[in-house]
């Protein structure tokens, strides 16, 4: 089995078959902290999305997108456990 060389292939692979560079629509969420375009580098192509705008992207960007959203949502919970842990602690010695 050949090793994938990019991202989008390595997606590819395990998408079982999908085109990577499909196109398909991601909109990325207008917030009171975040109002900024929102960027994306893979493989040396950079990609801007305005936030709370529907655009078209190359599939491999909305996982992009994906990935990172998901992986902020685990920090923040893991972070609330390590407070709760903490206040916990407080509570018993204090």
């Amino acid at each position: 089995m050949a090793k994938a060389t990019t991202i989008a292939e390595s997606v590819k692979k395990i998408d079982n078959g999908s085109d990577p560079n499909e196109k398909v629509f991601i909109e990325i969420p207008l917030s009171e902290q975040e109002q900024d375009d929102w960027f994306c580098c893979v493989n040396g192509k950079t990609f801007q999305v305005q936030r709370g705008q529907k655009v078209l992207v190359p599939r491999f960007v909305k996982e992009v997108w994906e990935n990172e959203k998901r992986m902020t949502e685990e920090a923040i919970l893991r972070s609330r456990k390590l407070q709760q842990k903490l206040l916990d602690k407080e509570k018993a010695f204090g």
